[in-house]
Parts: C-alpha cells; sequence; structure tokens
C-alpha cells in the first residue's frame, strides 16, 4: 500500500470524483442528475481505476518474486501454490476494496440530490468491484507464468492490457445494459443476485490457472478445481429455475470449460506425492487423478455438460421458458452417468475399451447432431445444425492443434509445453489463413472449395447444408482422425501409468497400516 502506484490511484480516484459529484449536486434541477451524460461520466470515474488501473497492478505480483529470486522462500515456508496464488489475489484486493470503501460515500450523496434509484446504483458498484476482481485474478494468473516462461512476461503484459482495456469495458458495459434494459425493460433480482454468487467460483478457477503454474509437479490441486466445478453447477441448478435468463449459464460454461482445456494441455505427473488425493479418496481416484487418461475423462464431462446446458436453453428460450425442469434434470443425469462411468474407467479390465470411448465419442457425438439435424430442429427451431456445427469446428481445431503440438514435441525430443502449442495454433492459423486468401482469389465462392486445414472449416462448413460442409471438409476429417488417435495412444500410455501408481498408492497403505497394527501390538 505504500507502493507509488496504489498512492497515485488513490489520490486521483479520490480527486477526479470530489469534481464529477460537485458538478452532478451543483447541477440545476433534480432532472439533470438523472441524465444519461452525468451518469455515465459518473460512473466512467468510478470505472477507469478499477476496471484498467487495479487489475494491471496486479501483472507483477509473482514475476517480481521470480525477477528478485524470492520464490524459494515462499516454497521454503511451506505455503502451497493454492495459499501462494489467494495471498497474491488477497493483497490487491484488499486495495481495490479500501478505494471502494471510499467510494461509497459519493454513491450515497447522489441519492440525497436527488432522482437516483439507490438499488440500481449500489447493484451496478457490485458489478464494478466484481469485474475489477476477475481482471485482478487475471493479472494474477498472468503473472504466474513468469515461474517457467521469465522471458515472454512483457509480451503476457501486452496482452493483458489489451484484454481488460477491451474486455472490462465491453463486458461493464453488456452487463449494465442487461441490468438496466433487460429482461423486459425490469431488473431481474435473481438473475443479479445468482450472477454475483456465481463470480467467486470463476473468480477461483482463473486463479487455479496460476496455481498450477507455481505449483511444483509433485502437487495436486485438482480436489479443489473439481469441487469449485460442481459448486456453481450446484448454484446453478438451485437458482435456474427462479431465472428469466440464460445469464447464469456463463459462468458455468466458463468454469467447465477453463477446467478441461487445463488438463487436456497438462501432462503426467507420475509422483507419489501427486498421487495422495487418489490414496485418500478412492472411490473418485480418476476424478484427482495428475493423468493424462483422468484429464481426457474430465473433458469429455465437461464439454458434453457445457453443450447440453447450452442446447437445452435455446430450446427453452424458444418454448418461452417452458423447459426449465429440463434444465435442472439434465445436468444431474449426466454426472450420475459420469461418476458410473468413472467406476468402470478406474477398473484396469474396462481401460483399453475406456480410453477409446472418451476420445472418440465426443466428436462422433457432435457429428452425429449434424447429421440428424432435421430431427433436432424440432426441438431446437432450425438452429441444432449451427450449434452442433459450431461446437465440431472448435473441437477440430483444438484438437488437430493439439495433435500437430505433441508431433513437435516428439520432434524436438523435449515435454509438451505452451510453447509447442503456441507454435501449433499459429503455424495453422497462418497457412489457413492464407490458403483462404488464395482460393478466394482464384475462386469466386471459396465455400464450394475443399477445406485442407481446421481454419477453413468456419466458411466450408457453415455456408453449405451439412452434407455438403462435411464431405468438402474431408480432409480435415481425416486429420482430426489422426489427431485423435495419436491421442488415444498417448492416453493408453496414461491408462498403464495410472494403475501403476494406484495399485503402488495400494501397497504403501497397507505397509503403513501394516506398521501401525504392529506398532500397536509392541
Amino acid at each position: 500500500m505504500r507502493s507509488k502506484a496504489f498512492l497515485g490511484i488513490f489520490v486521483i480516484t479520490q480527486l477526479v470524483m470530489v469534481v464529477a459529484t460537485m458538478g452532478i449536486v451543483g447541477s440545476e434541477g433534480g432532472s439533470s442528475n438523472n441524465s444519461e451524460e452525468l451518469t455515465m461520466m459518473f460512473w466512467g470515474a468510478i470505472a477507469i481505476p478499477f476496471l484498467i488501473f487495479q487489475p494491471l497492478l496486479a501483472i507483477e505480483s509473482i514475476h517480481s518474486e521470480v525477477k528478485h529470486k524470492t520464490l524459494e522462500m515462499l516454497y521454503l515456508s511451506r505455503l502451497s501454490s493454492r495459499r501462494i496464488i489467494l495471498g497474491k489475489f488477497y493483497s490487491h484486493m484488499l486495495q481495490t476494496l479500501m478505494i471502494a470503501c471510499t467510494i461509497m460515500p459519493y454513491v450515497v450523496l447522489r441519492y440525497f440530490a436527488g432522482g437516483v434509484n439507490l438499488l440500481m446504483e449500489i447493484s451496478t458498484f457490485i458489478s464494478i468491484v466484481l469485474i475489477s476482481a476477475l481482471g485482478t485474478a487475471i493479472s494474477v494468473s498472468t503473472s504466474s507464468f513468469s515461474v517457467r516462461h521469465p522471458r515472454s512476461h512483457r509480451v503476457r503484459i501486452l496482452i493483458l492490457l489489451i484484454l481488460i482495456v477491451v474486455g472490462s469495458t465491453t463486458g461493464f458495459g453488456m452487463f449494465t445494459a442487461f441490468m438496466r434494459f433487460g429482461g423486459g425493460g425490469s431488473i431481474n433480482w435473481v438473475d443479479f443476485v445468482t450472477f454475483v454468487l456465481m463470480v467467486p467460483f470463476v473468480i477461483y478457477q482463473v486463479l487455479s490457472l496460476g496455481m498450477s503454474q507455481v505449483a511444483p509437479v509433485s502437487e495436486n490441486n485438482l480436489l479443489h478445481k473439481r469441487i469449485n466445478c460442481f459448486a456453481v453447477l450446484a448454484i446453478y441448478i438451485i437458482f435456474r429455475y427462479f431465472c428469466e435468463s440464460f445469464l447464469p449459464l456463463l459462468p458455468v460454461m466458463v468454469c467447465f470449460l477453463m477446467s478441461a482445456l487445463e488438463g487436456v494441455f497438462s501432462g503426467d505427473a507420475n509422483y507419489r506425492s501427486s498421487y495422495q488425493p487418489v490414496k485418500k479418496y478412492p472411490e473418485i481416484g480418476l476424478l484427482v487423478a495428475p493423468n493424462r487418461y483422468a484429464y481426457f475423462n474430465w473433458f469429455n464431462l465437461a464439454v458434453l455438460m457445457s453443450l447440453m446446458l447450452m442446447v437445452l436453453e435455446i430450446a427453452n428460450d424458444d418454448l418461452g421458458g417452458n423447459n426449465k425442469a429440463m434444465l435442472i434434470l439434465a445436468p444431474l443425469i449426466c454426472l450420475a452417468v459420469y461418476f458410473t462411468q468413472m467406476q468402470l474407467a478406474q477398473k484396469e479390465i474396462w481401460a483399453n475399451i475406456n480410453n477409446f470411448f472418451i476420445v472418440f465419442f465426443l466428436p462422433f457425438t457432435l457429428f452425429l447432431g449434424m447429421g440428424f439435424n432435421d430431427s433436432l430442429d424440432s426441438v431446437l427451431h432450425n438452429d441444432a445444425y449451427e450449434v452442433f456445427a459450431v461446437s465440431y469446428i472448435f473441437y477440430a481445431n483444438i484438437m488437430i492443434s493439439y495433435g500437430l503440438a505433441l508431433q513437435i514435441s516428439r520432434w524436438k525430443k523435449e515435454k509438451l509445453n505452451t510453447m509447442h502449442v503456441l507454435l501449433a495454433v499459429i503455424s495453422l492459423i497462418i497457412i489457413g489463413t492464407i490458403s483462404l486468401i488464395l482460393k478466394s482469389i482464384f475462386t469466386h465462392r471459396v465455400d464450394e472449395v475443399m477445406a485442407f486445414f481446421p481454419l477453413e472449416l468456419f466458411p466450408v462448413m457453415l455456408d453449405n447444408n451439412e452434407t455438403k460442409g462435411i464431405a468438402l471438409g474431408s480432409i480435415v476429417h481425416l486429420q482430426l482422425f489422426f489427431s485423435l488417435l495419436a491421442l488415444h495412444l498417448m492416453s493408453a500410455e496414461s491408462a498403464k501409468k495410472f494403475f501403476q501408481f494406484r495399485e503402488e498408492g495400494k501397497d504403501s497403505t497397507d505397509e503403513v497400516d501394516q506398521a501401525r497394527s504392529l506398532t500397536e501390538e509392541l
């Protein structure tokens, strides 16, 4: 709090708020206090330090520890990566809340000036603080990547600056527009309260990315991450029946998809200490195992849960909100099926079948969804093909890039890391963009030409019907098949390691029990 950056932001914010409030309170007539110009000026003065400056201060939180070589001292203090990241986040949020407390009197003063809806003002203020907290969490997680990639810190700062400036202002604008004009011109407070309850879980999920970077390979934080996803889903199930919009779905999708992608792009951590949660909770061992075999099981659940809820939300919107019961029952059924499948996957006799199932089930389901869109159109009202086609395109782009990154890592004889993934994605984007430009020059219709790269699936499949689009993208489907085959072989190797380390865990547990019983006898 003694840093010049925080003191400067604090003093400048107070001066701006004093000037803005004096201008509003001193204006003639109470009606002018209600004008859009004065409201935008007031909340703009509040939003700038909260949405831009405060989150950017957190970009040095972990990087400063790396630069001054003091991170090792934190490890020696036996602090876990979760406590390190949360401690950094809390310290920056304490500064944000301090500024928020000093600004609250200005908000109340506008109420006494007249012509202000205090409930609306407080809800807008809470949304600003929550978006600021989310931006701070993104900054702390971004800073934590310095632990393994210190040289690219300046690039991360530039990307984060663009993301915060564009994302926070856009997000705040959309959120306030929804609160002020959504729901038929009236505020739905159940939607707002549900969203506020969910945002902390989204913040924790963002911070968990930083925990993965700070944590040593032998540390396992998967249990907290999985519980966080189930918690936000529980809030969705409890409150969705009373909500009038799809807004509560967004935090659920963010948490599940972020957790799914983090798992897929993580490697095996074959250490006895990392398998302690597996030994402690054997019934859900596959849920907390730091292993690609377990990650792909979770990836299927996360993506299917997000896709299923999105499809049901579209159907519920088309039916005028008469399908809310399915929005509550469907996630529960999906979880029951997942835990049943997980029990089978933890038996070595079913490992090969389950491994093939978890790799090929999701693309096959999306493919069938496009093929049988005529049957689903009666439920989704002509949105079936678009939903499944867009999901399939994103899945193909991610998995083909991931398969290419695996080949790059094997060619360089290195462990799969972020640079390999970035190199694969950038290569496919560049080559796909060049091919699209060349096709647009030499032909009149780009969507009538065979797709050679994943990026080209967007114009090919969305601008045609399903039969034509699938045929034109056949080469890309072949690329996807080879990528999934490589993932299948890699997951099969990880499955062997999972059962090996789980059995070692059982043996060590039996030895401890024998030693304990012998000690009691003596």
